[in-house]
Order: C-alpha cells, then sequence, then structure tokens
C-alpha cells in the first residue's frame, strides 16, 4: 500500500480508502491526516470487494491501486524523475511486488 495525497485538504468530503487489516499504522495515520475516510477489511481481498461496492453503490469512482491507467503512467515516471535528479546514477534497486509504486 503506497501513502499517497487521498484527497486534498477540504476541496470536496474526504476520500474512502478501504484497506486491509494488516496495513502498516504509519501508512494509515499518514492517509488520514490528510482527509481521507479509512475503511478496514480483513483481506487485500476483501478491501478491494468492498471499495468496488462502494464505488457501485454510491457512483464514486474506483482507484485500483495496480491497474488504474493514472496508477500505471505515475509509477511509469519513476525511473525518468530518479534520471533527471541524478542523471550520474549508476545503479536503481526498486522493490517488486504488488501495489500500483512498485
Amino acid at each position: 500500500m503506497a501513502a499517497r495525497w487521498p484527497a486534498p485538504p477540504n476541496a470536496w468530503p474526504a476520500a474512502r480508502r478501504v484497506h486491509p487489516q494488516s496495513a502498516p499504522r504509519a501508512k494509515l495515520d499518514y492517509i488520514a491526516r490528510h482527509g481521507a475516510d479509512l475503511r478496514p477489511a480483513p483481506t487485500y481481498e476483501e478491501s478491494e470487494r468492498m471499495a468496488k461496492a462502494f464505488a457501485a453503490e454510491t457512483g464514486a469512482t474506483y482507484i485500483s491501486p495496480y491497474s488504474h491507467p493514472d496508477v500505471v503512467a505515475g509509477a511509469a515516471t519513476v525511473g525518468v524523475e530518479i534520471l533527471e535528479d541524478w542523471p550520474d546514477v549508476d545503479v536503481i534497486v526498486a522493490p517488486v511486488g504488488g501495489g500500483g509504486a512498485s
């Protein structure tokens, strides 16, 4: 679970963020401080199901943390941004796993 700005402060009603109970407390606290309505779920799979159901019931937009085109595009720029900031970098070590920022 990447920590991102869930919604601009006071710009619109807070974003709802459904998360697995195993999510790191530090990330949840950070996201909550920026206006998200946090809802726990027992597992990752259940959190995704709950988020999709909430979107279908309310008309909210569901944004996948790993396959939404904007998430993929944002993650794709990380390498370019590193090279722009540090053009002499020799090695980039990146985690591989779930989540849009992997």
